[in-house]
């Protein structure tokens, strides 16, 4: 999961930005994908510096604060949490087939309102599955899926008490890697509580899949993220253009014609389908 969060503190408001892990990010990186720069950075660079310069160049987004975790980390603060409640849609009377990310074996969830553990959100928010039409687009469905936790734990967030923010962050703090103090984070959970789940959005960087060397990637739409950014991400006041960010529209690239994005866009949290 590679996510932006991004408050605006005059305006009330909290947006988040879901980065596809397929994103092409440049030939200099090994798979050519934004979730190889992690892995990749320069000599005697930080691992999450070399990512969090890559996301500021590409997106145009100055990150001020990271929390990065480990996905033992990640089912451990969802059980702290007391698990996650989604809405799972699909025409099989089984469920979804989901893995354990630690044993690797795989159970059965759902169909309907389901809460999950932390070893379950895990599976949730990795699975993909593919289309027929000669591109991969797992990486969507994991966007989908994905957008159902982060409502979730917002709903979960806005009903806590300070005291139970502060024992689940000293509890689950040894779990995460973050420049922040324990401090940082319990104010800036203080204040998302006091933002409507209106005022809370959930967008994704527009594009299509195109195939490139045979892998199959998720080329940015440079027009329509900007557009998107000047609306819900810019903290500089003035809009930017397309020329102040480093994004590549690899099908144009490759020559390919550019058609409608691929991805939907969630809006508000309140509106979510969940």
């Amino acid at each position: 999961i590679i996510i932006i969060a991004c408050i605006d503190h005059e305006k009330n408001t909290l947006n988040f930005l879901q980065i596809p892990r397929d994103t092409y990010i440049g030939d200099d990186v090994p798979t050519k994908k934004v979730n190889a720069v992690h892995g990749n950075p320069r000599k005697g660079e930080a691992k999450i510096n070399a990512l969090r310069r890559r996301l500021s160049s590409y997106f145009g987004i100055p990150l001020d604060h990271y929390v990065k975790f480990t996905i033992r980390g990640f089912a451990n603060v969802i059980d702290a949490l007391g698990g996650v409640t989604v809405n799972i849609e699909t025409n099989n009377a089984k469920g979804i087939d989901i893995m354990d990310p630690f044993t690797k074996k795989h159970e059965r969830i759902g169909p309907g309102v389901v809460t999950l553990t932390g070893r379950q959100a895990v599976g949730f928010v990795r699975k993909r599955t593919g289309t027929s039409d000669g591109y991969y687009k797992g990486d969507i469905d994991r966007i989908e899926a994905q957008r159902e936790v982060y409502v979730s734990l917002a709903k979960k967030l806005q009903k806590m008490s300070g005291s139970q923010m502060l024992k689940i962050a000293q509890n689950c703090y040894s779990e995460i890697s973050t420049d922040m103090s324990i401090g940082q984070i319990l104010g800036y959970a203080e204040e998302v509580q006091e933002i409507p789940m209106e005022s809370m959005g959930i967008y994704a960087v527009p594009g299509q899949f195109c195939n490139y060397n045979g892998l199959s990637m998720w080329s940015p739409h440079k027009d329509e993220y900007v557009q998107m950014f000047n609306t819900y991400f810019n903290p500089h006041g003035a809009p930017i253009t397309t020329s102040d960010i480093q994004m590549i529209e690899l099908h144009k690239k490759l020559g390919q014609s550019t058609r409608p994005s691929e991805v939907e866009q969630g809006g508000a949290l309140s509106n979510v389908k969940k």
